[in-house]
């Protein structure tokens, strides 16, 4: 082989190419990361101002919203004072249309009617109990240890 005068470099290029390729496929795939890295932070950076945006937008909105019902405010009392309502006057409006509403939902009539029976029950309870310690009152006194301490008592007392 070294007679022929011809030395063999091919193992040397193809190590080199082979380096030199890979370098820069891993430089590459690097670009790309890094391209796509950005891409994707240009992306989030956009979006984050599309938001920006919209939020401006919407507080405005809000902004006009509250000074046409500032508007309407006025206005409904001022007609509100021409006609002499008062605040007062509604409160008890107010009042009544909420109580009656209160006074016609399911769960009133439904806690209304328990009360009710709970008390029905309750009462018939200490109307008997009454009755039973009055019962007893009475035959405790016309009893013959309650009149004989009655006598006692008085004789007691007179001394």
């Amino acid at each position: 082989m070294a007679s022929s005068g011809h030395q063999d470099f091919s193992g040397a290029q193809g190590d080199y190419g082979e380096s030199s390729n890979a370098e820069h496929t891993e430089a590459s795939n690097s670009d790309e990361a890094k391209l796509q890295a950005m891409s994707e932070e240009e992306e989030r950076e956009i979006q984050r101002r599309d938001w920006m945006l919209e939020l401006e937008k919407t507080e405005e909105e809000i902004q006009t919203l509250r000074q046409v019902l500032n508007s309407k405010l006025r206005r409904a009392n001022d007609l509100k004072r021409r006609l002499g309502v008062t605040v007062l006057g509604e409160l008890r409006t107010d009042f009544r249309t909420s109580w009656m509403q209160l006074k016609e939902s399911g769960t009133y009539q439904r806690t209304a009617s328990a009360a009710k029976g709970a008390k029905d029950r309750t009462s018939g309870l200490a109307h008997s109990v009454a009755a039973k310690l009055s019962q007893r009152w009475t035959a405790a006194r016309s009893s013959n240890a309650a009149k004989s301490f009655g006598n006692a008592y008085s004789s007691v007392k007179v001394r």
